[in-house]
């Protein structure tokens, strides 16, 4: 029986590539005595980009009050009522739901920028109203 041996993954291998061309020299310090082995890692100048993103927030009390102000008829008297009924049960949610989402746009350099909780923002007194 022979060892089986994994190629290395390409994307891996890519991606470890990719992340050389951000040093600028890295050195083991084997000399010390310890159980570890020391690095000094220096970096090139690394400058985060300004991207920029949009959230959006839903305010489930105008898509209720919305989606309640689009009452169903009360009489369907012939196929054409039924149809558009129908397509009616399925566009008001839809309609609701964009009349009451709100989107914000802002820029940062973080890469993945997560929103902060109002609970948290009112803790911290970092809440803007």
């Amino acid at each position: 029986m022979g060892i089986l041996l994994h190629a290395p993954d390409q994307h891996k291998i890519e991606e470890n590539l990719s992340m050389l061309q951000h040093f600028q020299s890295h050195k083991v310090l084997n000399l010390m005595v310890s159980d570890y082995q020391p690095t000094i890692t220096i970096f090139k100048n690394l400058q985060p980009i300004k991207r920029c993103f949009t959230i959006k927030r839903l305010s489930w009390d105008m898509f209720r009050e919305d989606i309640c102000k689009r009452q169903p008829a009360h009489y369907l008297e012939n196929k054409d009522d039924t149809e558009k009924e129908a397509s009616n049960l399925t566009k008001d949610p839809i309609f609701s739901l964009d009349y009451a989402t709100k989107s914000k746009s802002f820029t940062t350099k973080a890469p993945k920028p997560t929103e902060i909780l109002k609970i948290l923002l009112d803790l911290l007194n970092l809440n803007e109203n």
